[in-house]
């Protein structure tokens, strides 16, 4: 038999709800439709290139929030409430559902989106080099500046992966909603 979870454990899958819920009540996720990378080449012009559709100011506000499901320290760290509730729940609809986001969560983490001077780079570095080199520190600058002329192409990839994030962290929310009413229930 399973013993009761404590009320750290539960702070921390309320504070993850929490979190979800502030992404959703943003302009960028209430307000962005389509994410697009426009190219655009001319012989004898320069390469131009864009990512366009959204709001940047309400994309960095927006990543004040999620970007707190990927750092440990914030104790809601997606793989962890999963594992909490994965260990919690008796309902094995909610285990199985944990268990897919968990999976997507880590095949996305470590799929390869761009090849950068020969050297693979998944969306985990990605995304350390554009919260940590752009968006709220510059401790990775130099290594975001040295994408060079991909650096568009980048930041489209970088969007588009933390758009995913958000549909895996509204899932895992609804299944951390369904979590607290059965313990709550028992």
């Amino acid at each position: 038999m399973q013993k009761a979870m404590d009320e750290k454990d539960k702070n921390r899958i309320k504070k993850f709800i929490a979190i979800v819920e502030d992404v959703k009540k943003s302009r960028f996720y209430r307000e962005t439709k389509s994410v697009g990378f426009n190219l655009n080449f001319e012989a004898g012009k320069g390469l131009e290139q864009s990512t366009s559709g959204y709001d940047e100011e309400d994309f960095r506000s927006m990543l004040l929030d999620l970007r707190k499901v990927i750092a440990k320290k914030e104790g809601v760290k997606f793989t962890e409430i999963c594992d909490l509730i994965s260990a919690n729940t008796k309902d094995v609809a909610t285990a199985n559902n944990v268990a897919t986001c968990k999976d997507l969560y880590l095949k996305e983490d470590t799929s390869v989106e761009m090849i950068i001077d020969g050297v693979p780079e998944n969306n985990s570095a990605m995304r350390d080099k554009w919260i940590n080199g752009k968006y709220f520190h510059s401790d990775k600058e130099a290594e975001l500046q040295a994408v060079g002329i991909g650096r568009e192409l980048h930041k489209y990839n970088f969007v588009t992966a933390m758009i995913g994030l958000i549909s895996l962290v509204s899932v895992l929310g609804r299944e951390a909603q369904a979590f607290l009413r059965e313990i709550d229930d028992n």
